[in-house]
């Protein structure tokens, strides 16, 4: 332990009238968090030209924005898409199955992950096999685990 640490409990002790639940662990993550920051105008263009062409992906859409004066890289126009979409200012690509048939057209929505099945601490889990022979024409199941 460093000189450091017991200082500093003994101060918050000393403060708090010897209460030692303030010695607990405090929260750790930032109260102010970094924003993002794109050149001006630039998601509101993003926003325009996908309502036009909604299937354009971040590839086009870049090649566009640099003909147009904005520098930005495919990953970045990827993650104004992505916070656009969760924004609610852009729909999801929308997938059509026949032209003609615009009905039939559905949106993309994000596949949900499912989560993996894992065991419980502690518990173990027992992997079963079986050996089948053929001796003197009559059938041996040997079990292994």
């Amino acid at each position: 332990m460093s000189r450091c640490t017991l200082h500093r409990w003994k101060k918050v002790l000393l403060s708090s009238g010897g209460h030692i639940k303030l010695l607990d662990k405090k929260r750790t993550v930032p109260t102010r968090r970094r924003t993002r920051t794109y050149p001006k105008g630039l998601c509101e263009r993003v926003v325009v030209i996908r309502t036009v062409h909604p299937g354009m992906g971040k590839s086009k859409l870049t090649s566009l924005l640099h003909a147009e004066g904005y520098t930005v890289s495919e990953f970045s126009v990827g993650r104004i898409l992505s916070g656009l979409k969760k924004q609610g200012l852009l729909s999801y690509s929308t997938h059509c199955l026949s032209l003609r048939a615009p009905a039939l057209c559905n949106e993309k929505k994000p596949q949900k992950h499912k989560k993996k099945l894992r065991r419980l601490h502690g518990y173990r889990v027992l992997g079963v096999d079986t050996i089948v022979w053929h001796i003197d024409g009559v059938k041996r199941y040997i079990l292994t685990a």
